[in-house]
């Protein structure tokens, strides 16, 4: 073999050696990908549990909570800031995943299901209020996201009237008569 020869199946190899280096980082981009897709989902279930819950195990809060989901305009100004504690971080993080799948950076499904939390959660009477006070605060392009959920016939029933723990015990049943 002459040395052209030799640089013939030199070059050769070293493209196989290229090909070969993209084939396996193209797999460890994915694998990268995925691990964060997993690590989001995982910070996002951890935020939604925050906001959704930490309320519950106070039993002061959760009766403001609950009395604030069926007429906002009912409690004082002082309880209407404590309620905006717990709802905004919930609209927060739904603003936060929508902007993140309008960019592609994060699941549709993910997406999708905060949605339906948040959707369910404007539609109980309280909220809807609240929602008015604050819509004009949000990103325009969000407000018209939220607006198009909640005027979808896909558009899932109010929270309270599918768990009915965000009722005080004195209305539970009369959402279902």
């Amino acid at each position: 073999m002459d040395l052209a020869q030799f640089a013939d199946v030199a070059e050769i190899v070293g493209g196989l050696a290229v090909l070969v280096t993209l084939i396996y980082l193209a797999l460890q981009v994915r694998q990268g990908n995925l691990a964060q897709t997993r690590e989001t989902y995982r910070a996002f279930v951890a935020e939604l549990n925050s906001v959704l819950f930490k309320p519950m195990t106070d039993p002061k809060m959760m009766a403001l909570l609950q009395k604030g989901t069926l007429d906002f305009e009912s409690l004082s100004r002082h309880e209407q800031g404590m309620i905006n504690g717990i709802w905004s971080p919930l609209i927060i993080l739904s603003g936060e995943i929508f902007a993140a799948q309008k960019h592609g950076t994060i699941d549709p499904l993910m997406s999708h299901q905060q949605d339906a939390i948040t959707a369910s959660f404007l539609q109980m009477p309280g909220m809807a209020t609240w929602w008015e006070y604050l819509k004009p605060y949000w990103n325009p392009d969000f407000v018209a996201h939220v607006e198009g959920l909640l005027a979808s016939p896909d558009c899932p029933r109010p929270t309270h009237e599918m768990l009915p723990w965000y009722l005080p015990d004195d209305e539970q049943g009369k959402t279902e008569e």
